[in-house]
């Protein structure tokens, strides 16, 4: 803090939006509403990090004080007007989309000059780019093929879907590329 002022990351990241829940929350209960089950509302930090702190402390301390059906989270709930219907996706976060994947390499060779081409970073470099190049082959994860068939009534080939969506609409086709932008853990 300085001045009076809060700097430093996350200081206004999402800040709107917490706001706007816990006033929707409070409006929801000054007129009365009853849901068929608890409504908690747990503003927590840490989503992106992974630290163990915010709600997964939440879940893993105390895990009868957010015990619930349903959980709603930031993102992922775009409106889509699709013309037969208006839809409104939920993420699926049970596989993280933010989670760090972390390896560890070692590239073994003589300590020679960098100019000699029989060294270990020389041989790093050749294993990122192959890295960076690769890509995974199309998968559709069952969130996305359930929603295709509820938009489109079919699921086309993986290799088309995105094409597809995006002829459907630019959100739909985001919907679907935010879905399928890591590898299937299902395999």
């Amino acid at each position: 803090m300085r001045d009076g002022e809060i700097w430093g990351r996350g200081a206004l990241d999402m800040k709107g939006q917490v706001a706007a829940n816990a006033v929707a929350i409070a409006s929801l209960a000054r007129e009365g509403f009853q849901p068929a089950g608890d409504l908690i509302f747990a503003a927590t930090a840490d989503e992106e990090v992974g630290d163990g702190f915010g709600l997964q402390w939440l879940c893993e301390d105390h895990p009868d004080a957010v015990r619930c059906d349903y959980a709603v989270n930031e993102g992922g709930g775009d409106r889509l007007d699709l013309g037969n219907g208006i839809y409104y996706n939920v993420l699926d976060r049970r596989e993280d989309d933010r989670a760090v994947q972390r390896a560890r390499a070692r590239a073994l060779g003589p300590r020679v000059h960098a100019g000699i081409a029989d060294n270990a970073l020389v041989k790093a470099a050749r294993l990122i780019e192959r890295l960076a190049a690769y890509r995974f082959e199309p998968q559709v994860e069952p969130e996305v093929e359930a929603f295709l068939r509820t938009v489109l009534g079919d699921v086309p080939p993986a290799e088309s879907v995105l094409e597809r969506a995006r002829a459907l609409h630019p959100l739909a086709a985001e919907v679907v590329d935010r879905c399928s932008r890591r590898p299937s853990h299902r395999r």
